[in-house]
């Protein structure tokens, strides 16, 4: 049995910490690297821009790619884990960049494709928010630009996020083979999100300011929030496991291959003595077990990442059932997950 893992300890931290600064030094030059080449190949092939129609389609494709990407993912059990998977995600940003990128250029808005604009868009899908980057004046969107000093200071913002995000991302994502799933659920369903707010930003009308900013102030304060915020407490990880115990029986049968998910990943987990009795009893007599939403509401992070592990369990058995589609999207909408994030999340379902 591995050694189960301690969400909120000091060992999550480090291993945070560390992925968050190899993703960092990934990301640095990466945004110049996509514009320089996008711009190289639309100059030689104009006849491959996209157009406004064929946004989804292309924002399904790389939705796709990075799927595939982190499908083949070889997750080692507990937060160092992630630290290997690196080189991957940071081929998973690429492609979200370049996404960013084709779909500005279907907007025909090339000339304002900078680095800046690029990282306000994956700030905003990833939920910090791009305030200190864009400013709305009147109908028209102004992007700043920033300094070079003020530009490692947003990679280092963004990187937490994802490091963040990643780490919220499932349960699952320690259970082998199950969590390389789980994984590319969630990149799935970010790439998706990246790519609607690209199209959503670049429909306007956008400009980028002539005056470069040197205040890297508000992007030092979120900094310091991504990193501490990243940990699972033993509360919300019982709700979590309740819930999927919950999915497992709500059709009637548990499934051997249903109940052995469960209890591996609660083999992956420390939570009090009385939830893990409580969920095992559950899954023994294949009965429903009351769940505690206002735990996970207080944490909206922990939203998409019960998602996630509610469509890996749904697959366990290569059969979902109608109830199983059901009860995934009531929960999203208790826990106000938004109904087209709850569809995207489940369409491979």
């Amino acid at each position: 049995m591995p050694e189960k893992t301690d969400a909120s300890g000091a060992e999550t931290n480090s291993a945070a910490e560390a992925f968050q600064q190899k993703l960092s030094d990934g990301l640095t030059g990466l945004f110049e690297l996509v514009i320089s080449n996008r711009r190289g190949y639309y100059a030689q092939h104009p006849e491959n821009i996209p157009t406004r129609e064929s946004v989804g389609a292309v924002i399904d494709s790389y939705s796709t790619k990075n799927a595939v990407i982190t499908g083949g993912f070889n997750l080692v059990p507990g937060p160092w884990g992630l630290v290997g998977i690196v080189p991957e995600l940071t081929l998973v940003v690429r492609n979200q960049l370049t996404l960013i990128y084709d779909i500005g250029m279907a907007h025909g808005k090339s000339q304002v494709l900078t680095k800046e604009l690029l990282a306000g868009v994956l700030l905003d899908a990833f939920g910090v928010g791009a305030g200190s980057l864009f400013v709305m004046q009147g109908s028209k969107l102004i992007v700043k630009r920033v300094s070079l000093r003020v530009f490692q200071r947003i990679v280092a913002l963004l990187a937490g996020r994802v490091t963040q995000q990643a780490l919220k991302s499932a349960l699952s994502k320690w259970v082998p083979v199950l969590g390389a799933a789980a994984m590319a659920t969630w990149v799935h369903y970010m790439t998706k999100k990246v790519g609607r707010k690209a199209d959503q930003i670049l429909s306007q009308d956008v400009s980028v300011d002539a005056e470069e900013v040197d205040q890297d102030e508000p992007f030092r304060s979120q900094e310091a929030t991504t990193v501490s915020d990243s940990s699972d407490g033993a509360a919300a990880v019982a709700q979590r496991l309740r819930i999927l115990a919950c999915l497992a029986a709500i059709d009637g049968t548990l499934h051997d291959q249903e109940a052995a998910f469960i209890r591996e990943m609660m083999s992956n987990y420390q939570i009090p003595p009385a939830e893990e009795s409580a969920i095992l009893s559950s899954l023994a007599s294949c009965q429903q077990i009351d769940v505690k939403y206002d735990i996970l509401l207080s944490n909206p992070g922990d939203a998409v990442g019960v998602l996630v592990d509610m469509v890996a369990l749904s697959r366990r058995d290569s059969i979902v059932h109608p109830a199983e589609r059901i009860f995934i999207r009531k929960v999203g909408e208790i826990l106000g997950v938004a109904e087209a994030d709850v569809n995207d999340l489940t369409e491979t379902a």
